[in-house]
C-alpha cells in the first residue's frame, strides 16, 4: 500500500515534469498537447495559456467565460 508521503512525492514528480514541459513548449505546442475533440479550439487554448503566463491581459469577458465553463464542468462531474 502506498503511504501518504509516497503519494505526495509521486505527485510532486509528475507536477515537476509537467512544469518543465510547460516551460519548454511554446503556447501553441502546449495548446496542441491539451486539445481534445469537443473542447475549446486550439486558438482559444493558446490564448488561455498566454493569459496564464502573463503574456496577455485577462479581460472581464474572459473571466466570465472561464467561470461559466467551470460551473458547467462542476454540473457534469456531479451528474455522474
Amino acid at each position: 500500500m502506498t503511504t501518504r508521503e509516497e503519494a505526495i512525492r509521486a505527485a510532486g514528480t509528475v507536477l515537476a515534469h509537467i512544469r518543465h514541459l510547460i516551460a519548454t513548449r511554446t503556447p501553441r505546442e502546449s495548446a496542441e498537447a491539451a486539445w481534445v475533440p469537443g473542447g475549446p479550439s486550439l486558438d482559444e487554448l493558446e490564448r488561455r495559456i498566454r493569459v496564464l503566463r502573463g503574456e496577455l491581459p485577462e479581460s472581464e469577458e474572459d473571466k466570465q467565460r472561464d467561470q461559466a465553463a467551470l460551473r458547467r464542468a462542476g454540473r457534469s462531474a456531479s451528474a455522474r
